[in-house]
């Protein structure tokens, strides 16, 4: 190709790349064609076999009900189809946070029976012929914990945990594992600049710049007060360093990005975008519109996609982007009166032009 050419197509890429993510569509469907309503369960996309993976989350008969089931998509027939899991049980219940590895995924923490927090650490295999579930030994792990944070770096050596909460309490803490033939060695990362205490919050693990990035949640209100207290704020926590160190990116005005608890959440690894919809301000009503954080842009700034009439808003969702395909996928959670059992599209990128022939 010709130097001028392929300029030219480098820079119709960027800009690609660079356009907002597009609404898609709503995918419903009703039991027993499908997974039942449920929060904080875990989706993994598979891109390998072309499917999502969704594995436990609670239920709603009763309220916070773990469930252990575990499904496929299909991302071709747009079909769910029950999964049956080998290995090791995995326990029952929600807020088993993903972190992708070089090799399946890790899920670490989250609550199971009567909303008792868990500290177990698993491997998840995706293999062609059966997902494999497999328990991780872990040496000073980190207390229990539910709706905190948690990634794997890109060597699927390094693993970071930070924040969330126990019924009683929220952390701050951050811990370090590394992974070795005996299994994960945990350690206390201490270091004076740091996040707030918090739970809920969307997270994620960059492995272009090597940052494990958190982004608002629920924090300890100041005493004597009631009122739901959230953050507005994008932190970073630089893996690559020796030791690890935190950067807080961007301070958010409450009009472009509202803080928020439980939103659901899904990283595009190729633009770094963080993507952030619904989850709930204060703890009755849930918020509305798609937020867009451009983290690896200086001030790391939000683009609010306004959300289609069609697409009802909720707290307590999840989602996962499928690398193959360009598309997020967010759905489930709940309103105060609605469960909800469905897959939103985000179109990440307009598709390529075909190519002319000439």
């Amino acid at each position: 190709m010709h130097p001028t050419l392929l300029l030219l197509a480098a820079t119709t890429l960027a800009f690609q790349d660079a356009s907002p993510p597009a609404w898609g569509r709503r995918i419903v469907w009703s039991a027993p064609d499908g997974p039942a309503a449920r929060e904080h369960a875990a989706l993994i996309a598979d891109p390998q076999r072309g499917r999502l993976l969704l594995l436990g989350g609670s239920g709603y008969a009763p309220y916070l009900a773990p469930l252990g089931d575990a499904w496929a998509f299909d991302l071709v027939d747009e079909r769910w189809n029950p999964l049956e899991l080998a290995g090791d049980a995995l326990t029952p219940g929600g807020s088993q946070r993903v972190a992708p590895a070089p090799e399946g995924v890790y899920l670490h923490g989250g609550y199971g029976a009567d909303g008792r927090e868990l500290g177990d650490l698993w491997h998840v295999s995706l293999g062609a012929d059966a997902v494999r579930v497999a328990r991780v030994p872990q040496h000073d792990p980190p207390p229990a914990r539910q709706l905190h944070g948690f990634a794997c770096d890109a060597s699927g050596r390094r693993f970071v945990v930070f924040g969330g909460g126990t019924s009683e309490d929220l952390f701050d803490d951050t811990w370090i594992g590394t992974r070795t033939d005996s299994g994960v060695h945990w350690e206390r990362l201490e270091s004076d600049v740091h996040p707030s205490a918090r739970f809920g919050f969307a997270h994620a693990f960059d492995g272009e710049t090597g940052r494990f990035l958190v982004c608002g949640g629920e924090l300890l209100p100041p005493e004597g007060q009631d009122e739901m207290v959230v953050a507005r704020d994008l932190w970073a926590l630089d893996l690559a360093a020796e030791p690890p160190a935190w950067t807080r990116l961007a301070e958010y005005a409450s009009d472009s990005f509202h803080g928020r608890r439980n939103p659901a959440f899904a990283f595009d690894a190729r633009s770094g975008d963080l993507l952030v919809w619904g989850g709930t301000g204060d703890g009755s009503t849930a918020l509305p519109d798609l937020h867009v954080v451009r983290t690896r842009l200086p001030g790391a700034p939000v683009e609010r996609l306004p959300q289609p009439a069609a697409i009802p808003t909720r707290a307590s969702g999840f989602g996962v982007v499928d690398p193959t395909t360009d598309r997020a996928w967010l759905g489930f959670g709940n309103t105060s009166t609605v469960r909800y059992q469905d897959l939103i599209e985000i179109v990440l990128r307009a598709s390529p032009a075909p190519a002319s022939g000439r």
